[in-house]
């Protein structure tokens, strides 16, 4: 329960992300979109998405854009 009210820190969302890639490349899908919750700095940013790039070496784009973090892979 506690984790559920834990402020989000860059390495529980990357861990979700990571997460929700597996599923969508084992479903067939091709990119997955994040919208990072609202007040989040962008260093916070920054941070999830240099994380992701070392999780993740097999996507084409790792991005962020307007708050959504795009993965793209083929």
């Amino acid at each position: 329960m506690q984790s559920f009210f834990a402020k989000p820190t860059p390495r529980r969302v990357v861990e979700y992300i990571y997460n929700q890639i597996l599923f969508e490349h084992e479903t067939g899908g091709r990119c997955y979109r994040y919208q990072l919750p609202p007040g989040l700095s962008i260093s916070f940013a920054n941070e999830v998405v240099d994380r992701l790039c070392d999780y993740i070496h097999d996507a084409d784009i790792i991005e962020l854009n307007n708050g959504w973090i795009l993965i793209e892979w083929s």
